[in-house]
């Protein structure tokens, strides 16, 4: 059986960024990433996952710099006030110190150009109880108006509650997946049903060329 290889980490560099920006010695690298988990952790759940798309982490010094890309909705707009003292307050509780933390709220102003963001969207549909053929092609619908090469959206587990696991996928246009310079967005998620764990994955092909900027 063939390894599939992660879309975002076979093109690090390429056409993706890491999503956190610092550098450490070999003493020091296993709390930093720690560190990174914890921050990471508090934010997805303080705030509304089905919302949050990417949390990118920037350390100079004693700065800590926290970029959030979100869907921004009313919620967003109350729970952001003072988030800054909270994660602070958080952070000196797990015995985590920074001189000053920035937190840089990042709009999504679509959200069926995101891969995690879609993935989250019908794994929120499935716990609802939503035929899951109804909500792959209403995603489908969603994301085709946003002019992607290829999208391919794929759902695995006990799918209307059948006894045996089965995976059920739509796709449309292509996606190069052995490319390394086409510009693929990928995201997971998963949806905890009343029959059990259901995966979701989505890919979204948007151009095949090499890009400097990464995203």
């Amino acid at each position: 059986m063939g390894q599939k290889t992660h879309p975002l980490c076979f093109r690090l560099k390429k056409t993706h960024a890491y999503k956190s920006f610092w550098f450490s010695n070999f003493t020091n690298y296993g709390q930093k990433l720690e560190e990174d988990f914890i921050i990471r952790s508090y934010i997805s759940k303080y705030l509304n996952y089905i919302n949050l798309d990417k949390i990118k982490i920037y350390r100079q010094n004693a700065q800590l710099i926290i970029q959030i890309y979100i869907v921004k909705t009313f919620t967003l707009i109350q729970q952001a006030k003072n988030f800054s003292t909270k994660i602070k307050k958080h952070l000196f509780n797990k015995s985590i110190y920074f001189q000053t933390v920035t937190i840089q709220f990042i709009e999504i102003l679509e959200r069926y150009t995101s891969a995690i963001l879609i993935a989250k969207d019908i794994a929120f549909q499935l716990e609802k109880r939503t035929p899951f053929k109804r909500v792959l092609k209403q995603s489908l619908h969603k994301t085709k108006k946003q002019s992607f090469l290829g999208i391919k959206l794929q759902i695995s587990g006990r799918l209307n509650g059948h006894e045996i696991a089965r995976t059920e996928s739509l796709t449309k246009g292509s996606i190069p997946l052995q490319t390394i310079d086409a510009v693929i967005d990928y995201g997971q998620f998963y949806a905890q049903t009343m029959y059990g764990i259901v995966g979701v994955k989505v890919w979204l092909f948007s151009q095949n060329r090499f890009i400097n900027n990464y995203k």
